[in-house]
């Protein structure tokens, strides 16, 4: 099953968009980085797909979400990585994300880029999740809450 298209923007909107947004200098950046990547020879090809590559990536937020303002996040505590990578694991299936809750902008970021991107996800619960617990728990199971509040403890627990 493919992964659904980012909306149909022109280029105008698209620019305007990233603009109001605050993302415009940073997409410019991510475009001389691409384009001084790829060897000439390959130019038309790889830039094509290096351009819809960062479409995708600066593509609208999803589910009527939008990109947050740093100030969200002023006078929060430091969190830690198993915070944000758990807030991020709990909050994917929730119609809406909860800035209340949510730990930094980095755990807003990633789970942003989970419900954006089937890659993203499976980096989450493949790579992100087994590295914070220390190891590959491909074949753990969670029977049920007192497994998890354990699971979790332990986590939370090792990163200290």
């Amino acid at each position: 099953m493919s992964e659904e298209s980012p909306k149909t923007e022109n280029n105008h909107e698209f620019r305007s968009r990233l603009k109001a947004e605050g993302r415009w200098d940073a997409y410019r950046a991510d475009i001389a980085e691409l384009q001084a990547k790829i060897d000439r020879e390959e130019f038309p090809t790889r830039y094509k797909h290096g351009l819809y590559q960062l479409r995708r990536k600066y593509a609208p937020a999803p589910s009527g979400e939008s990109h947050v303002s740093a100030s969200v996040f002023e006078g929060k505590p430091e969190s830690t990585f198993q915070e944000d990578i758990l807030w991020v694991y709990h909050s994917l299936a929730l119609d809406k994300l909860d800035l209340e809750t949510c730990p930094s902008a980095g755990a807003y970021a990633l789970a942003m880029d989970c419900r954006r991107s089937a890659d993203a996800r499976l980096d989450l619960y493949k790579t992100l999740l087994p590295k914070m617990a220390g190891g590959d728990n491909r074949n753990r199971s969670v029977t049920d809450d007192g497994d998890a509040r354990e699971l979790v403890s332990r986590f939370l627990a090792e990163s200290e």
